[in-house]
């Protein structure tokens, strides 16, 4: 009895020891797992907030060559009221055409503009000192670039 005892006993501990062990090691690879996981997740959200925006802010020459030949050329100039943007095509002796619904999401800007009785909407996207982008009308899209002067 004595013998089957000491094994049952010995296989017990064994069992304890054996299942703790498993038990421990799950508990810290679940943990390190995790670890490996937030930081990733952080260093995700700290390289996407690092990403530099242009500043679209000055006054800018563009250039249409597909659009119609009096919008081929032109300049426009965007400024900062507060947290808002606003912005206008400069025309001759000083005229403005307003923008209306302008929206800006990282370095891309989004506006509308009435030529000739004619809703234009723009969408430009801005690095450092250069635009590029589309501006769509009842007759098609038109692609424009350009250039900030100041």
């Amino acid at each position: 009895m004595c013998k089957a005892w000491g094994f049952l006993m010995y296989f017990t501990i064994f069992q304890v020891t054996k299942n703790t062990f498993f038990t421990l090691y799950h508990y810290k690879m679940k943990t390190i797992a995790r670890i490996i996981f937030f930081e990733l997740l952080f260093l995700g959200l700290v390289a996407a907030a690092s990403v530099p925006t242009a500043d679209p802010v000055g006054k800018w020459k563009f250039q249409a060559p597909a659009a119609p030949y009096e919008y081929q050329e032109g300049y426009f100039e965007i400024q900062k009221e507060g947290k808002e943007l606003k912005g206008a095509f400069l025309g001759p002796e000083n005229s403005k055409m307003p923008w209306e619904d302008i929206k800006k999401e990282g370095n891309t800007l989004t506006f509308g503009a009435y030529f000739e009785d004619e809703y234009v909407s723009f969408n430009l996207t801005f690095e450092e000192n250069a635009f590029k982008g589309k501006a769509t009308y009842s007759e098609g899209t038109v692609e424009l670039s350009g250039e900030k002067l100041e």
